[in-house]
């Protein structure tokens, strides 16, 4: 078993387009993968594995929610599963706490937007990552450019800070970005992710190679 932790505590990051994706493109790999929906609001996650799990054509990928207090623990009942992707909701601390300590069985995965704003809310994250290695040995935490513009310039003051965070919490960032791309959103309204949706819709191989190279690069991370 595997976990891959998405969090950022501020919302509108894509933490759920980034897990479904990575989700469903391992199920297309042949694995047994559960994803967890932490968003006890919205449930989007859920909504989009149900209309997944509806098309036979495609992967079928199992999907719950769990409760933040006793996550650590009860995600380890699931340990007949090859992969869980724990997509977590934004705004609440102990939510965050509970997901971040899950990322001691594999790896944290912070999407991040190039802007201020969504920085310093990434920095609480890094911070409770910090008092969770007190106690766990959390090793594989990388942040993860998403919503991307290589056209702009990454404002000067938030690089500085991604490159001072990467040295003072030991964390990367992840060499394959995801660019802002109509197909992420139109996928997920057919329970699809952008590879297989690639194969029903032209022009979105971009989107479908910047999957495909996220989840090798995460696969290598967790080998």
């Amino acid at each position: 078993m595997k976990v891959i932790s998405v969090v950022n505590s501020k919302g509108g990051t894509g933490k759920t387009t980034i897990s479904v994706n990575v989700a469903t493109r391992l199920a297309m790999l042949g694995n047994k993968v559960l994803l967890v929906d932490m968003d006890e609001k919205q449930n989007s996650s859920l909504k989009v594995v149900e209309i997944r799990n509806g098309n036979a054509e495609l992967s079928p990928i199992s999907a719950v929610t769990m409760k933040a207090k006793s996550l650590y623990k009860d995600i380890q009942n699931y340990s007949n599963f090859d992969f869980i992707v724990v997509d977590a909701g934004a705004g609440d601390n102990e939510l965050t706490r509970a997901t971040v300590a899950c990322a001691a069985f594999g790896m944290l995965l912070i999407p991040l937007k190039a802007s201020g704003l969504d920085y310093w809310v990434t920095d609480d994250v890094l911070n409770t990552l910090e008092e969770w290695r007190s106690y766990f040995t959390i090793d594989n935490t990388y942040l993860l450019l998403n919503e991307y513009d290589p056209k702009q310039n990454m404002a000067k003051g938030i690089k500085e800070a991604i490159d001072e965070a990467c040295g003072k919490y030991q964390v990367k960032v992840m060499e394959t970005k995801i660019l802002n791309r109509v197909a992420y959103k139109e996928s997920l309204l057919n329970g699809m992710n952008v590879i297989e949706y690639a194969e029903v819709k032209r022009h979105t191989e971009k989107a479908a190679a910047e999957l495909e190279a996220l989840v090798n690069e995460i696969l290598e991370i967790l080998k």
